[in-house]
């Protein structure tokens, strides 16, 4: 199994990059799928075997900022308005927030 996955890199509106990795996560439960935005804001969505998924926006050496996280929360494919949860790893800092399968869509 892929440590994890990088969709091509699309030119599209990030709703559909979203809605895609989400997808993609959910086929392939458990392993990431990473998404890179300019300016190097990087979008991870890990979807467990249940559906439940694990939004990860990070920066490395810097803070993501909470507008970052709520212009994310805004292209979602659906409405959630979850409070993230601040992580290190490393030199990556990490906002993060589990969505629960409740909140989610047929994506299709």
């Amino acid at each position: 199994m892929p440590k994890h996955i990088r969709p091509p890199t699309e030119i599209a509106p990030l709703t559909t990059r979203l809605k895609n990795a989400i997808l993609l996560a959910q086929a392939a439960a458990t392993v990431p799928v990473h998404i890179t935005l300019q300016r190097g804001l990087n979008i991870s969505i890990t979807a467990d075997i249940d559906q439940t998924i694990l939004l990860k926006i990070g920066r490395f050496k810097s803070e993501p900022s909470l507008l970052e996280w709520s212009t994310i929360l805004k292209y979602w494919p659906w409405h959630i308005n979850n409070a993230p949860q601040k992580e290190k790893d490393g030199d990556w800092n990490y906002f993060s927030a589990i969505i629960d399968k409740q909140k989610q869509i047929n994506l299709l």
